[in-house]
């Protein structure tokens, strides 16, 4: 419609896939990094040490003014992301089995479902 501001609501949506996508995971990379454990960690086992830290040592200066450009956004995520954290946490130490099964039989749909999603967006598009 006139006077809609198209470009605006782009770099919207640009800001938002962008802190889901990337910059949430550079911020729990770093912050897992910045354990205690992380540090005395002299491998990596099975490869989810090395998964997880791929991302986690960003150059400071141009990801905090990236997290600062986008930081509404950014803030959200991580909220939802401690959230679902606590999540885990308060069901792992009540020995929730059930709960903690259902939230990874939750995350493992999502992904099998994101694949997917991809790799039809990839077959569509020609690839």
């Amino acid at each position: 419609g006139e006077g809609f501001d198209y470009e605006a609501l782009a770099k919207l949506l640009k800001l938002s896939e962008s802190a889901y996508t990337s910059q949430l995971c550079h911020v729990v990379s770093s912050a897992y990094l910045r354990d205690e454990l992380a540090k005395e960690h002299a491998g990596f086992s099975a490869g989810s040490f090395r998964d997880l830290v791929r991302v986690g040592a960003p150059d400071p200066d141009v990801w905090t003014e990236l997290f600062m450009a986008n930081r509404d956004f950014l803030g959200d995520v991580l909220g939802r992301l401690i959230a679902r954290l606590e999540d885990y946490r308060k069901s792992i130490a009540a020995g929730d089995a059930a709960a903690v099964h259902a939230a990874l039989a939750d995350g493992a749909a999502f992904k099998r479902a994101a694949v997917a999603a991809a790799e039809a967006a990839a077959e569509a598009a020609g690839r």
